[in-house]
């Protein structure tokens, strides 16, 4: 992992190729990483997670072999979400949301924006402050 500024990221939304631009999770992130808005770790039942769009990224082999090796290693990825409803919006990751999907898991390690409820939450940790992004290379 290394560290990186979040303002040299290039981030392209509505695009062919590109996942739709989710106004509501990007306000919650500004929240959340100035500390406005404290986070949780739950395990989320997968019917309660809801994708923002029915976008579908060109999944890479060496990123599934990735992801694969890291649920071994039961390094899950987390997912980012909010609560609307009932349900746990995803928009964060869409590769990751997939593979979960392809490879059947029944629940799912997320990290909410906000305080999470309802019947779909499995378990849920302590309320914490969202540290800066970190960026992994995957493909080199």
């Amino acid at each position: 992992m290394k560290n990186i500024k979040t303002a040299d990221i290039k981030v392209s939304f509505g695009g062919k190729n590109d996942p739709p631009k989710n106004d509501v999770l990007i306000y919650l992130l500004k929240k959340a990483y100035r500390g406005e808005l404290l986070c949780h770790k739950a395990i989320i039942d997968w019917e309660g997670i809801k994708p923002f769009s029915n976008y579908c990224p060109k999944i890479t082999q060496d990123f599934e072999n990735h992801f694969l090796s890291s649920i071994k290693n039961e390094k899950y990825p987390p997912l980012y979400v909010y609560q609307d409803g009932d349900k746990f919006i995803m928009s964060d990751d869409y590769t990751s949301y997939h593979l979960y999907q392809k490879y059947g898991h029944d629940h799912v390690l997320v990290v909410v924006l906000g305080d999470p409820e309802g019947k779909y939450v499995i378990s849920k940790g302590e309320a914490f402050k969202l540290p800066p992004p970190t960026v992994e290379v995957i493909n080199k």
